[in-house]
């Protein structure tokens, strides 16, 4: 298939076709990989680091700052969690 590259800023951009996306599982702001050998581009997920899916599915159901209950001294007051790193969530 032969596509039209765009400018983007200072870049060129790639339109990927709905059906290439499904193919290898991206939507829209998913991180790929890319790399350049043989003079070829090759575009393709990007391996997830610490289960990131599932904390992006976290921090869209919970929002970045959850509350939580802070137990001990002042219970049942919240506190603001803003840690997002997979041992705080």
């Amino acid at each position: 298939m032969q596509v039209a590259l765009q400018k983007w800023g200072n870049s060129l951009a790639l339109r990927i076709p709905a059906g290439f996306a499904r193919q290898i599982k991206v939507r829209q702001g998913d991180p790929v990989q890319l790399s350049l050998a043989d003079n070829k581009l090759t575009i393709q997920p990007a391996k997830p680091s610490f289960e990131a899916k599932s904390l992006i599915r976290k921090i869209k159901k919970n929002g970045l700052a959850e509350f939580h209950s802070s137990g001990g001294q002042g219970a049942g007051r919240t506190s603001a969690r803003t840690c997002i790193k997979p041992e705080c969530i």
